[in-house]
């Protein structure tokens, strides 16, 4: 018996606008896994931000976890989206005097304090802390956990085992795992084949390009044609969830 093909998907093109307004929001169901691979520059953050943006609420808070002592670009946006920055988790809520009530918010920024001075007690610091958070939101869903470097956290924090339960049963529970990574081929192959939504900014490189044979339903040479194309700043979206014709969506998004 023959192997079935998979379809040949023609991509749709859409503004950068169009895409948050028409695309995220609509096709995003709470629980579904999303994964960003591109190189270091590429725009993978700005991206997940603004997909954050489209679909966190405080009965679905995004949950950051910050890896650098210092990061200009998560502290821009943790202002723009109202998260709340926290060094500490859980982070518990704010007292709105005035009013009485208790704000909850639709993200939060964790990062806890780096001591810049041992890197190793650094690493282990941060090993526990982010275990702490990926076992919480696990147990209690209704989350979205984004992590910014996956081949960081799953190697140098030994967080593996926590990631890939995320990723192999965090949707019936609402958990979401966003992770992104700019070193394709060196990550879970859960972060591809259990994702409902992938994003792929510019041309990765020759060797990383055997990712696409990993992502199931669409035909892997179609998806590298898209992604090779590709301008600074732009991305390729995949939607793995069906569509009207039973189809997996496929956009090529302008910057």
């Amino acid at each position: 018996m023959a192997k079935p093909t998979a379809p040949e998907v023609e991509p749709i093109y859409l503004t950068r606008d169009e895409f948050l307004d028409e695309v995220s929001p609509r096709h995003y169901e709470p629980g579904e896994h999303v994964t960003f691979v591109g190189p270091t520059g590429s725009g993978k953050t700005t991206v997940a931000f603004q997909m954050l943006d489209t679909v966190t609420t405080p009965g679905l808070p995004g949950v950051v976890l910050v890896m650098k002592p210092r990061d200009s670009t998560v502290v821009e946006w943790a202002k723009k989206l109202e998260y709340k920055r926290t060094e500490v988790w859980p982070p518990g809520t704010s007292r709105i005097a005035r009013s009485g009530f208790t704000r909850k918010y639709a993200g939060y920024v964790y990062g806890p304090r780096h001591s810049l001075t041992d890197i190793r007690r650094d690493d282990e610091m941060l090993e526990h802390a982010f275990r702490a958070v990926l076992t919480d939101c696990y147990r209690q869903g209704d989350r979205i956990i984004f992590g910014d470097e996956l081949h960081a956290l799953q190697n140098d924090l030994h967080l593996k085992r926590e990631i890939d339960a995320i990723l192999m049963r965090g949707r019936s529970l609402g958990c979401a795992g966003w992770f992104s990574t700019q070193r394709p081929r060196d990550v879970s192959l859960n972060v591809y084949s259990e994702a409902e939504h992938l994003i792929l900014l510019r041309a990765p490189d020759e060797r990383n390009a055997e990712v696409y044979r990993l992502i199931g339903g669409m035909d892997p040479t179609i998806i590298k044609e898209a992604v090779y194309g590709l301008n600074r700043y732009e991305f390729v979206y995949i939607g793995r969830t069906k569509g009207e014709n039973d189809e997996p969506t496929l956009a090529v998004v302008e910057g």
